[in-house]
């Protein structure tokens, strides 16, 4: 295979568990899922990550990690490629640079999110062909999703159905209607649906249900919340459709999820 997957984790970053100074040989994808981040290069700068905001850190690279106020959580994707033969077309961008990064602020972090954890769970599996090649296309959408997000940050600041996934993400226990999801896009109920569903690609209620799974994911690692507490928090008065509608979402019934993604591998 053209390109070598080498670690995938996730966990803490805080005062007593920094960063420290570190040079890898190979990329390492580098992702906030919360808290604020500085990362310092040594001789190139330094960079500020806020949560749902990605670096991916070039081989030959020094650098080290410091929490701003209180802890963070993260996850790293270290890869390097091999050869550029078959490798897609994203990832054999990467090929032959060092010394350096390039920033992802993402403008739908929950998208690339989803990616990450979808890749998480792949890499806690039997490392057959498959899987591995999985693995790649996965890293591929990840970055490619950055990528076109970046291009396209600058153009869609005043539309108003980001606004509004910007504050379903930014309030993840909301539980709007679709009607009042539609008066605050200026738009008939019918009419949201269409153009939601063409602009987001999921439905209202499978975005919302997706933002709901995200919070409940960052409960089940950052907190010893029981997972029946939980459910209730995210709306759920039946323990078992939060259970389904968890692991349609990340792959994973909660207790499993949360035993895995504990410590920091």
């Amino acid at each position: 295979m053209s390109i070598q997957l080498i670690r995938h984790a996730q966990g803490e970053v805080s005062l007593r568990k920094p960063i420290l100074l570190t040079r890898w040989l190979h990329h390492d994808f580098f992702w906030l899922h919360s808290g604020q981040l500085r990362m310092e290069f040594n001789g190139l700068g330094e960079q500020v990550l806020q949560s749902g905001q990605g670096l991916v850190i070039h081989p030959d690279t020094a650098f080290r990690g410091s929490v701003i106020g209180g802890a963070c959580f993260a996850s790293v994707q270290h890869f390097k490629v091999t050869s550029t033969q078959r490798a897609p077309a994203i990832i054999r961008g990467f090929a032959g640079k060092t010394g350096g990064w390039e920033f992802y602020p993402a403008s739908e972090p929950d998208e690339v999110e989803a990616l990450i954890d979808r890749a998480l769970g792949l890499s806690q599996r039997v490392q057959t062909p498959l899987v591995q090649e999985m693995r790649v296309a996965l890293l591929s959408l990840q970055l490619g999703e950055l990528q076109l997000q970046k291009l396209t940050a600058g153009t869609t600041g005043g539309d108003t159905l980001r606004e509004l996934t910007q504050y379903i993400s930014a309030n993840p226990r909301a539980n709007l209607r679709v009607d009042e999801m539609a008066q605050r896009s200026g738009l008939s109920a019918s009419h949201f649906r269409a153009v939601f569903k063409s602009r987001i690609g999921q439905t209202p209620g499978q975005y919302q249900r997706h933002i709901h799974m995200r919070e409940a994911a960052r409960l089940l690692r950052e907190t010893d919340q029981p997972i029946k507490q939980i459910a209730k928090g995210m709306g759920f008065d039946e323990l078992a459709h939060f259970y389904r509608s968890f692991a349609s979402v990340h792959g994973a019934a909660p207790a499993a999820y949360r035993k895995a993604r504990s410590t920091w591998a």
